[in-house]
């Protein structure tokens, strides 16, 4: 393709809109993934419970974060020495 076949075809693309199907959800996203990972943080299966409180995720790398940021779960530890970290 030339060079002015392709400037036209990128001033002519118009955005794709992916809308959130999920009633009384206004959420709308430009790709399917963004749209899939909204559907399945926000409106999926609940799977994981924190172990310190009674809030919820579908997601378990989403839960271990609120544990380790919000309780200081010290999941980490140094190689060299006995401390601990959160992250």
């Amino acid at each position: 393709a030339t060079l002015s076949k392709l400037a036209r075809k990128v001033e002519t693309k118009r955005p794709r809109i992916f809308d959130c199907r999920i009633p009384g959800c206004t959420n709308v996203y430009t790709t399917q993934y963004s749209l899939d990972s909204h559907t399945n943080s926000q409106h999926g299966d609940i799977n994981y419970q924190c172990l310190f409180c009674n809030k919820t995720y579908s997601r378990y790398g989403d839960c271990t974060r609120h544990e380790d940021t919000k309780h200081r779960m010290k999941r980490w530890k140094c190689k060299w020495c006995p401390q601990k970290y959160t992250r």
